[in-house]
């Protein structure tokens, strides 16, 4: 990856699909912690249909409230902690490893984050980075996350998706998330550029990035955000966004799209629109 300081670039271009750009490798019919369940029966010696690890949604949704009930969304390694530490308390109590098990818990994220075995990037994947790469000899592209920076450096480099993008970002280091004004002052002063859009699919999180004047471009594979916000806005029940999300919607700073490829000709045609690098004024009342 390169550092800032190259000559001729304009502005900064954000991704946070990390996890969107490596699909796993999932059988059919298995439930989504499919993944999490074979790095933990692995990590402990069980078997994938062990009892135990039928308890692991239910751990990781106490992990999580624990964690917000802290106030600290962004902080991923604190949740993950927990969730390990759960589940090797509750295998200890079974009689399986004692405390054994609860050391090796700490490194089951690192497993499965980091097993070739288990992802797969997807053709149309593939065709999106390599057209978000033409963008670079104007633009930073940087990947973002709210994931331990040593952590997603070791990641990014084990998959191969280094020579994509030119830095890694973590919100880790600065200890602020992303929906929060300050971050993309860090981000804007880190390159000493503005940071002209975000690539995203998270719209609880991410979206409020449309606030402090950056484009909002957001991946929703099902097709169902854009018109859940569409039918909420003209029916008048707002109550499931806030209203900023619908302003920001109806201006354009808020768009969505069906695949990645598609996703990074939107970012391609707003460089391309008068006044791109004219910040808009965020508004102090949303």
């Amino acid at each position: 990856m390169s550092s800032p300081g190259a000559s001729g670039r304009v502005g900064v271009l954000c991704v946070d699909l990390f996890k969107t750009l490596l699909e796993l490798k999932q059988p059919p019919g298995e439930a989504p912690n499919w993944a999490l369940r074979v790095a933990y029966a692995e990590a402990f010696g069980l078997s994938i249909s062990d009892p135990i690890l039928k308890e692991l949604p239910e751990k990781i949704a106490e992990a999580r409230k624990e964690v917000e009930a802290t106030g600290n969304y962004h902080d991923h390694d604190t949740f993950w902690r927990l969730t390990n530490l759960k589940i090797g308390q509750q295998i200890s109590k079974e009689g399986s490893s004692g405390p054994l098990a609860v050391r090796k818990a700490r490194q089951v994220r690192s497993r499965i984050t980091s097993d070739p075995e288990l992802y797969e990037l997807r053709q149309d994947t593939r065709r999106a980075l390599r057209r978000l790469m033409r963008l670079r000899d104007r633009y930073y592209v940087v990947l973002t996350t709210n994931s331990s920076g040593r952590l997603m450096t070791n990641m990014v480099r084990r998959f191969g998706l280094n020579r994509y993008f030119d830095r890694l970002y973590s919100t880790s280091w600065i200890q602020v998330p992303k929906d929060q004004a300050s971050f993309w002052m860090a981000m804007r002063g880190a390159f000493m550029l503005p940071v002209l859009s975000f690539m995203t699919n998270s719209i609880k999180w991410d979206a409020p990035a449309s606030n402090f004047g950056i484009w909002v471009h957001m991946l929703d594979r099902s097709d169902t955000i854009e018109a859940d916000l569409r039918e909420s806005y003209e029916t008048g029940v707002n109550g499931r966004y806030p209203p900023w999300v619908h302003l920001r919607f109806n201006q354009g700073y808020l768009r969505f799209y069906r695949d990645p490829y598609s996703l990074v000709l939107g970012i391609e045609s707003q460089l391309e629109e008068p006044g791109t690098l004219k910040r808009i004024t965020p508004d102090p009342d949303v």
